[in-house]
């Protein structure tokens, strides 16, 4: 059968039987929507089967194999406009890398319309959004996570990628699982160790990384509202200090926004399947341009903090940030 992924001006078909239709359902919403239709012949195609033997213009491509899988490979056919996963062969498996493709298409496509990818979350509360942005340790998926038990929506964890339309600021967050330290876990709102405590289904929980963290897809997050993007961006740069008795808010001007957001410049559009898409036409963005990018985008409407926390204390941020979105 054939169906038809969508997400804004992101199209692309799947070939797949349908229990798999399902399934991959499952992995992409609410990011993309899933329809079964008619194939759209502009748009290319992945496809579950195997290729013909007849077909006379396929080239193959190997990328480098991740965590847990031995072997990715695919079958490309220009004149069909498909991709065919001929490894792994795992159904499972490629139904998980058919996800992992259309996210990193589509994210790929949003920086080559000008989007500037960055090391950060993104989260939802009425019409405002939080961009947590930092280096890793420094407190962003803890902060993001005690956000969500406060009632925020979550967008993502990690790749957020700022847009510029109208002269607005625009976050888009992918299906992507957030890793969770373990030596965090007991620092976390309940609510939070409830979902971690929950049996969760990405393969990397059968990998040697489980000894550190545990991975959760979005939509496994146990009735916290999940959405693809935000507006209204407020920005927030976290940090740890053991020694802070209690959260704190500084402002910081348009000018400190700018220079965090450069120095969390984190491009990681061609980081899985490289060959793949340097094959479809997309290649990897210089930084200058990047920097160019962030120097005409139009922060003066946007607000930035600097959050100082602990480990111990840092729920008790929520309300502090909640105060500023108002």
């Amino acid at each position: 059968m054939r169906c038809i992924a969508r997400r804004e001006f992101f199209v692309i078909n799947i070939e797949c039987e349908y229990k798999q239709y399902h399934q991959i359902k499952k992995e992409l919403i609410p990011y993309f929507e899933l329809t079964i239709e008619k194939e759209n012949k502009c748009n290319w195609c992945i496809s579950l089967k195997n290729p013909k033997k007849s077909y006379d213009d396929l080239y193959r491509i190997r990328e480098k194999k991740g965590i847990g899988i031995k072997k990715i490979e695919f079958a490309i056919s220009n004149k069909r406009k498909t991709i065919y996963i001929t490894e792994p062969n795992d159904i499972l498996m490629k139904i998980y890398t058919v996800s992992r493709i259309i996210r990193d298409m589509f994210r790929a496509e949003l920086v080559r319309r000008g989007g500037i990818p960055i090391h950060g979350g993104l989260v939802k509360n009425g019409q405002y959004g939080i961009g947590v942005i930092g280096e890793r340790k420094s407190g962003k998926t803890t902060t993001i996570l005690a956000l969500l038990a406060g009632g925020f929506e979550y967008i993502t964890n990690d790749d957020a990628i700022i847009c510029c339309d109208n002269n607005a600021i625009i976050g888009y967050g992918s299906n992507r699982s957030i890793s969770i330290r373990r030596d965090t876990i007991l620092f976390l709102d309940r609510k939070i160790q409830d979902v971690v405590a929950l049996r969760h289904s990405n393969y990397l929980n059968n990998t040697e990384l489980a000894n550190e963290a545990v991975f959760i897809k979005p939509r496994e997050l146990n009735n916290m509202r999940v959405c693809g993007k935000v507006e209204n961006l407020i920005f927030i740069f976290p940090s740890f200090d053991d020694l802070q008795e209690k959260p704190i808010l500084l402002p910081i001007s348009n000018y400190m926004i700018r220079e965090f957001l450069i120095k969390n410049l984190e491009d990681t559009t061609m980081n899985y399947f490289p060959q793949l898409l340097n094959g479809l036409g997309y290649k990897r963005i210089d930084k200058n341009q990047y920097l160019e990018r962030l120097r005409m985008l139009p922060i003066d409407q946007n607000k930035g903090f600097m959050l100082k926390q602990n480990l111990s204390n840092h729920t008790d941020a929520v309300p502090i940030i909640k105060e500023v979105m108002h």
